[in-house]
């Protein structure tokens, strides 16, 4: 699966241009049951569409979830409580299936961009967030130091990281705009979106196979 964590992949990249490391702290995480030690990462969860969701990816959205939820301080003093992990657990399980089925209708449509061509965009078009961190003293955007900063190749690991996050954002832009092209105010397009989705839900063939795997 492609479609995992990108706002924990750019928070990563905004990181840019930081010259000190700030240090790091223990975060909550899943709480592992026992019958999870006899699967294998790579055991399947779920099937949606064809599209196999192994143990490996869902623990992963699943775990930052709580951690996320641990940072909005909606899990207090790291301990997650049955009632909360139930909740998770759908929630991260509604995620997946939803980008599976996001994904699958980007391609369908012929949507998906190449790194290549999403790099080409982030250069002639810029996201707000790359504006806001080559933004010098003064108040002026630097699309030259920009550039240079993309294009090093000691930059490599951030850049991919970025092109990841904004191909993401822009295939999910041109699938909305394709969905709700008649309407014309933005929370008019997303209740158009969220219709469409739930409706794809509805149809998708989707094998649930999480109880085998402790989950509930």
């Amino acid at each position: 699966m492609r479609r995992i964590l990108p706002v924990l992949l750019l928070s990563i990249a905004l990181g840019f241009l930081a010259t000190a490391t700030s240090a790091q702290t223990s975060e909550p995480v899943a709480p592992k049951k026992k019958t999870e030690k006899k699967h294998k990462m790579t055991d399947t969860v779920g099937v949606v569409n064809g599209q196999v969701i192994l143990l490996y990816d869902y623990r992963g959205i699943l775990s930052d979830m709580i951690r996320q939820a641990a940072r909005d301080s909606a899990v207090k003093n790291g301990a997650v409580t049955p009632a909360q992990l139930t909740d998770f657990v759908n929630a991260a399980w509604d995620k997946t299936v939803e980008d599976i089925i996001v994904e699958q209708e980007i391609y369908k449509r012929k949507l998906n961009l190449s790194d290549a061509e999403t790099k080409a965009r982030i250069l002639k078009t810029p996201p707000p967030f790359l504006v806001q961190q080559f933004t010098d003293s003064m108040g002026k955007f630097r699309p030259d130091v920009m550039q240079q900063a993309l294009n090093d190749p000691l930059n490599d690991s951030i850049t991919h990281i970025i092109i990841s996050v904004e191909k993401i954002n822009l295939e999910h832009e041109a699938l909305l705009a394709a969905i709700a092209q008649d309407v014309k105010s933005d929370e008019a397009k997303i209740t158009r979106f969220n219709l469409w989705l739930k409706k794809q839900k509805l149809k998708a063939r989707i094998d649930d196979r999480r109880v085998a795997f402790g989950y509930y």
